[in-house]
């Protein structure tokens, strides 16, 4: 008697270039390690239509990527989803698709959408960032579809309810605790992850600490990142004298970061906007005490502070300064296998 091998097949704009790019969707990759490793059983396929900028097709952990370099560049949209398109047909052909599994609602979700239709495939559709705005065409053409939808938090999920009327699912991200570095006496007050984007609001971290430092003149921050508002950062710390207090760094690897964060008291996250927040789980992993807003997964509790104003931040922060440390713990947000075992069942119902 012949068996099904479930073949899964996940079309993202972008994937890790190879095993040593940690920076690419960390928890894409971490899901997918855990996925394989709990379930060897599954063959699983990667379409990349955006990133690796080079067209190659290589083994990342063991998982067959197929990179299209599409660029980012609009003037090769229609060649890149051609492309996406032969693709997937040669790989159905090859080994029977049972789920295409798309990421974000982008042009991923318009190809898998139209390969699952044709050949009766099922599909599902993470949606992982900015794109659940109101004026998603994306979203608008699939609305119709059986296409099973995914948000990553309650936050997401109901945007996405009140935007498009739409209903999904919540799986959280799970972090893959191996690669966590041993915990270490804090040498740094205050750390911020993240690009360096409008949406991040690091205008608003760099006020805080300024208005910090008055009750903590020896305090230590890093912020690290990476992008277009760097220099207009640089710009703000230089007027309000904070060089000697912020350290601002360029991106730098995961376990770089992973090892800041093991040596760091408090994660204060100013973005405007989290679909989940993947540095929310890894902080809190690392020990650390998070102060956010309510974006993302935010879950108040005694290692998180969920805020509502700069002000409240300011003043937290300053409460957790004042207050002899704890001996750092662990904090699990969501268990390892919760993403793995969530998507699995989906994958076989």
């Amino acid at each position: 008697m012949n068996t099904v091998v479930p073949h899964i097949v996940l079309i993202t704009p972008g994937f890790p270039k190879d095993e040593y790019d940690s920076v690419t969707i960390p928890a894409l990759q971490d899901y997918l390690i855990t996925f394989k490793k709990k379930y060897p059983e599954f063959k699983l396929t990667v379409i990349a239509t955006q990133y690796p900028f080079a067209k190659q097709n290589y083994l990342w952990h063991g998982i067959s990527v197929m990179a299209l370099n599409g660029g980012n560049s609009k003037f090769l949209k229609l060649r890149t989803w051609n492309s996406a398109f032969k693709t997937l047909k040669v790989v159905h052909q090859k080994t029977p698709i049972t789920t295409v599994h798309s990421f974000w609602a982008g042009e991923c979700l318009f190809i898998a959408h139209r390969f699952a239709n044709k050949n009766k495939v099922k599909h599902i559709n993470t949606l992982m960032g900015q794109d659940i705005g109101s004026n998603n065409k994306y979203i608008k053409h699939s609305a119709n579809s059986y296409t099973k939808r995914i948000t990553l938090s309650l936050n997401q999920q109901q945007l996405l309810a009140k935007n498009h009327q739409l209903n999904a699912e919540i799986i959280p991200w799970s972090l893959d605790h191996s690669l966590f570095p041993e915990l270490e006496d804090n040498i740094v007050d205050i750390l911020g992850v993240g690009s360096f984007i409008e949406v991040k609001n690091y205008t608003q971290f760099i006020n805080i600490i300024a208005a910090i430092r008055n009750n903590n003149p020896l305090i230590k921050v890093k912020l690290i990142g990476g992008g277009y508002q760097k220099e207009k950062l640089q710009n703000i710390i230089t007027s309000h004298h904070l060089e000697k207090t912020i350290t601002l760094m360029e991106q730098v690897s995961r376990d770089e970061i992973l090892k800041e964060m093991s040596r760091s008291h408090i994660f204060l996250h100013t973005s405007n906007y989290e679909s989940f927040g993947h540095v929310f789980a890894e902080a809190l992993y690392s020990g650390m005490h998070v102060v956010s807003f309510n974006v993302g997964t935010a879950r108040p509790s005694s290692k998180w502070s969920v805020c509502y104003s700069m002000e409240e931040m300011m003043q937290t922060c300053n409460d957790i300064l004042k207050t002899a440390p704890e001996q750092k713990c662990r904090y699990i947000l969501h268990p390892e296998d919760k993403t793995a075992d969530s998507y699995y069942n989906l994958y076989i119902e």
